[in-house]
């Protein structure tokens, strides 16, 4: 019991950010989808987007004093980016099969496509620089970056 309200805010950013996930594997299981890759397009990419505006509150709502909240923006990011990939998976695969004939128009002439695909690669990197390994191989490069975007307020 000590460690749920040690760690009650990791279990709910877990729980919270899986949620969107159950609730459509189950209505996709149970037949409730009346256009499956229209509604698991949109899920996915709305959860995407929650999930990243979430983690990036994260600091403003440290700077205002809660500052336990620091400890789920890393797992609330790379949430933000397994449903990316999930979403971009959705819509290069299920919905255009992969085929770079029919995927190459659709991402050049839509410019939410090319938007999200721009996101997408953000994403990518910053889940990919997220690690431990990462930021002691980039060294002193990674916290210059980290401290560019940073308010003249300081976290610790």
């Amino acid at each position: 019991m000590h460690a749920i309200r040690k760690n009650w805010l990791r279990i709910l950013a877990h729980v919270g950010a899986l949620m969107p996930l159950v609730w459509l594997v189950w209505r996709y299981w149970r037949g409730l989808m009346f256009d499956p890759i229209r509604q698991v397009t949109t899920s996915t990419g709305r959860s995407a987007l929650v999930l990243l505006l979430l983690s990036l509150a994260c600091t403003p709502i440290a700077i205002l004093g809660f500052k336990r909240i620091l400890r789920v923006r890393r797992a609330l990011g790379l949430y933000a980016f397994v449903y990316a990939s999930l979403h971009g998976l959705i819509f290069a695969g299920w919905d255009y099969g992969f085929d770079l004939q029919l995927l190459k128009p659709a991402i050049l002439n839509q410019r939410f496509v090319l938007a999200g695909s721009a996101a997408f690669l953000l994403l990518l990197l910053l889940a990919i620089t997220s690690t431990r390994g990462w930021q002691k191989r980039l060294g002193k490069n990674w916290k210059r970056c980290c401290q560019a975007g940073r308010t003249s307020f300081t976290i610790r």
